[in-house]
């Protein structure tokens, strides 16, 4: 008989799928328009046509996302439990999810619109007229003009007893020669020293998500609430020079979360070389597996890029030594598997921050925090030798980085 897409969608909610036998025959019979609905012979949920919560009668339950005790409502489509707050999260994930994804079109003007962006910032601080944080750190103009794309090898990488970098002229020193700075902690949250805690508020709900608790499953998290303190923080900052010949108009998402950049400008090589994938479908995302102990243990990790608004800017200057923050580049966790049960990870943030100088190049910060409910005993035991082996990569990352932009500036691509 004639189907109609109610029947469809009843039909799921009580057996959750369609086959892929069904699916087929309803399409070659031209009964139902599935093209926009399904996705690998399954049903998409329609949740996000949802508006009012479905109420089963009295009595309560428990919500699906948040655990919590609730009455006894939630989403007709998907007949889930929620309450109130995480039913409004669960149709913006549900929206989220069919969004088509950006045409090459669509991507090559939204990397033009940021390259301008950050040209313009730059323009701005050639002419004087950028805005500066309050009591914000200075370099001499010239500083990183003429940075050497590789450092002489005794003066390629310093590793700092904390996060405070510029207030040692040594260290200013190795910047400006071409080399790399870079600390690390990892420490339970109540044992942060100030300045740390500043910065991982400053960083951790950073996100290009407009909800990433409903589109990404990550919590909002407050660093200053007692129940969060007892996470573990691992804290890594890094900290190089590119030259003038490296081009505001580079600093794109785009470039940025290309397979080509991360293949030319991941450290390691042989048995410690990143694997890079390719298969990655999401936009703006890109997938890294990296050797920790090679052979013994590595880490695979997904992330997705998107710029950090000019208004949460200043906010950022802290993890920076209080120097103005011109652009930043956002590198958030994601999975690649959808709705997957929550690991130790909480939150996994990294954000490249650009400093630019009058006459050209830039100061970089790369800082990552990870949240951790705990930390496996493998990398435990190698947190302490992790200063050495991680200023040597962001010295290496540095390194091959001003190479692969200064190209592209050359070519007048990836902009």
């Amino acid at each position: 008989g004639e189907f109609t897409r109610v029947d469809v969608v009843n039909l799921l909610v009580s057996s959750r799928a369609l086959t892929d036998g069904l699916v087929g025959a309803l399409r070659a019979k031209g009964r139902l328009d599935l093209d926009h609905l399904t996705h690998g012979g399954k049903l998409k949920l329609l949740c996000e046509n949802e508006s009012t919560m479905h109420d089963w009668g009295p009595g309560v339950a428990n919500c699906k996302l948040c655990g919590k005790v609730c009455l006894n409502r939630g989403c007709a489509r998907c007949q889930t439990k929620f309450c109130e707050k995480c039913f409004k999260r669960h149709i913006m994930k549900a929206k989220a999810a069919h969004e088509p994804a950006p045409t090459v079109a669509e991507v090559k003007a939204q990397a033009a619109t940021e390259a301008s962006l950050a040209n313009a910032s730059f323009e701005a601080v050639q002419s004087g007229t950028a805005a500066s944080v309050p009591d914000a750190r200075h370099l001499p103009p010239d500083f990183a003009a003429a940075c050497p794309m590789k450092a002489e090898k005794k003066k390629q990488s310093k590793v700092m007893p904390d996060e405070d970098f510029l207030s040692d002229p040594a260290a200013v020193e190795v910047l400006r020669v071409g080399g790399a700075l870079y600390t690390c902690t990892c420490k339970p949250g109540s044992v942060l020293s100030g300045q740390q805690t500043a910065m991982a508020a400053a960083v951790v709900n950073l996100s290009g998500f407009q909800d990433e608790t409903a589109e990404n499953s990550v919590p909002y998290m407050n660093v200053h609430e007692d129940h969060h303190k007892k996470h573990i923080f691992l804290i890594n900052k890094g900290q190089y020079v590119f030259p003038a010949a490296v081009s505001p108009g580079t600093l794109n998402v785009h470039t940025l979360s290309s397979a080509d950049y991360h293949k030319a400008c991941q450290p390691g090589s042989g048995m410690k070389k990143t694997k890079v994938w390719t298969d990655v479908p999401e936009p703006d995302t890109f997938r890294l597996t990296k050797p920790i102990i090679p052979i013994v243990f590595s880490v695979t990790f997904q992330l997705r890029c998107s710029v950090v608004p000019k208004h949460l800017l200043p906010t950022l200057s802290i993890c920076c030594d209080n120097l103005t923050i011109h652009h930043a580049i956002l590198m958030e966790r994601t999975k690649r598997i959808k709705n997957q049960p929550a690991d130790s990870t909480l939150k996994l943030k990294s954000v490249l921050m650009y400093h630019f100088l009058p006459r050209g190049g830039m100061v970089v910060t790369n800082m990552t925090i990870a949240v951790n409910s705990s930390v496996p005993k493998v990398a435990a035991k190698i947190v302490d030798n992790l200063a050495s082996m991680g200023a040597g990569e962001v010295y290496e990352t540095a390194e091959k980085t001003r190479t692969y932009l200064a190209k592209l500036t050359a070519e007048g691509s990836g902009m």
